[in-house]
């Protein structure tokens, strides 16, 4: 449910339209999120404010490009002594 979340991360090509719809469904609901191919050191800054994150991505994004993202947020969450919660659906 999009109401249970502060920031979105969506993570997919930026050509690739299922991952522009599902930012888009973000954005217009009026939440905060972010496109992104891959993770980086600069998201954490967006990260570090908000207390419910979701991973969501397009279809045909590789696995292992998501699960990078997941464990990169953990990491961060454990360095920082922050609490996470990661749920896989």
């Amino acid at each position: 449910n999009i109401e249970n979340f502060d920031y979105f991360i969506v993570v997919g090509g930026l050509n690739s339209s299922n991952t522009r719809k599902l930012i888009d469904i973000v954005i217009n609901s009026g939440k905060n999120g972010k496109h992104i191919e891959r993770w980086s050191e600069d998201l954490w800054k967006d990260l570090s404010k908000y207390d419910s994150i979701a991973v969501v991505s397009g279809t045909s994004t590789p696995s292992e490009v998501v699960d990078s993202v997941v464990e990169n947020i953990e990491k961060r969450c454990k360095e920082n002594g922050n609490s996470f919660n990661i749920n896989y659906s």
